[in-house]
């Protein structure tokens, strides 16, 4: 079997489950406004621990990671399409879901969530 046969065959992107990694945790802390990729449920995890969304940031919720992907490329690339007094006038509408973002992550009891994640 040559390199040849692997590009032949089939690939299915599908996500994964969904969890807040080390990446998702730095950004918050940080003050770095993010969107999320990996896994469909991303998003809807993150609402469910009370995160809000960035304005043209929205949490994807694609089941195919290649969508999920196209997705946040496209909100990457309108974000780089503003000039640079519309980047500051987009930044000023995040710094109250900055500081939200931030106030939440404090306010939960994470080795509470990681026992009841691994739980079920």
């Amino acid at each position: 079997r040559g390199l040849g046969d692997v590009y032949k065959r089939q690939v299915v992107f599908a996500n994964t489950n969904s969890f807040l990694t080390e990446k998702t945790a730095m950004a918050i802390i940080s003050g770095v406004p993010f969107i999320p990729l990996g896994g469909q449920h991303i998003g809807t995890l993150l609402k469910y621990y009370g995160f809000r969304e960035y304005k043209y940031l929205e949490f994807p919720n694609q089941p195919n990671f290649l969508d999920e992907l196209s997705y946040v490329v496209e909100k990457i690339k309108f974000i780089n399409s503003l000039s640079v007094s519309q980047k500051q006038e987009v930044y000023d509408t995040w710094r109250h879901t900055i500081r939200y973002n931030y106030d939440r992550y404090l306010t939960i009891d994470h080795a509470e969530e990681y026992l009841r994640g691994i739980q079920n």
